[in-house]
């Protein structure tokens, strides 16, 4: 009896969760560059003129002390050569300690989600206005076309960020 209640309070949790949870993403798409992504609810949409960068989504500001948005921006491009994604990982890690301060490794490791495969990259570093970031890059390579999320986050609000940034990474579709 009382397995019984468990189970019954464990699976109305789910579901309630996994109703709440789908209101609370958007789904972006994008048909030319061939991918599409859930982002949070609340979170602005801003498309960027710059070579690669797809799209970005910024968090809203908190409090009139937060003069940093939290952000997610999806890039997409193509190589002139197949390449691995964690050559592509390299390759972008290599750039990134070319133009910020204090770049540290924190982790790269292989990842998986759906059916794409990929390299994952965290790494600290100093933004241009001194603030203490955080990077969380996630590498895909189909064929010759290249494609990463990228999310900054400010250290102090990396903990509460992070599981926002994993779940809309794991949303990510190349079509």
């Amino acid at each position: 009896m009382r397995i019984k209640l468990v189970l019954s309070l464990f699976l109305c949790a789910s579901m309630l969760c996994g109703i709440g949870c789908n209101r609370d993403y958007v789904e972006y798409s994008d048909n030319d560059i061939g991918f599409e992504i859930k982002y949070p609810v609340g979170w602005q949409v801003k498309h960027v003129d710059q070579e690669g960068v797809a799209i970005n989504f910024e968090s809203p500001i908190e409090d009139a002390g937060d003069g940093f948005p939290e952000n997610i921006s999806v890039t997409a491009g193509e190589f002139d050569r197949v390449i691995t994604s964690s050559e592509f990982a390299d390759l972008s890690i290599s750039a990134t300690k070319a133009y910020m301060k204090n770049v540290l490794i924190l982790k790269k490791s292989g990842f998986t989600t759906g059916n794409l495969k990929g390299t994952t990259l965290e790494y600290s570093a100093t933004g241009f206005s001194g603030e203490k970031l955080i990077f969380h890059q996630v590498f895909f390579v189909i064929d010759k076309r290249l494609f990463s999320v990228i999310s900054t986050l400010e250290e102090k609000n990396a903990e509460k960020y992070l599981p926002v940034i994993r779940r809309v990474v794991d949303s990510f579709q190349i079509k």
